[in-house]
């Protein structure tokens, strides 16, 4: 089950506790509370904890990512928007 700020998810991972610098998002009570991190925090949690694991497979495209190469995709596509807008 997920809890908020560094519990187990619902899949039995766990995450260090994490206080956002910022909210950027309204959460209301449920019964999975939200974990408080970024997309991009969660990732880099994901990666130093499982960084050789698959992090992606889509079988249709016959793409397979690590979590180690999902963040460098990511970081390097968003960089390139930076530089775009």
């Amino acid at each position: 089950m997920g809890h908020a700020n560094g519990c187990s998810t619902a899949h039995g991972n766990s995450f260090p506790p994490v206080k956002p610098d910022k909210v950027s998002y309204l959460s209301v009570p449920g019964k999975h509370p939200l974990l408080g991190l970024t997309v991009g925090q969660l990732l880099d949690l994901s990666v130093e904890k499982y960084g050789k694991s698959s992090g992606l497979i889509v079988s249709d495209l016959n793409l397979h990512r690590t979590f180690a190469q999902l963040k460098q995709e990511v970081r390097m596509k968003a960089s390139c928007e930076k530089k775009i807008t």
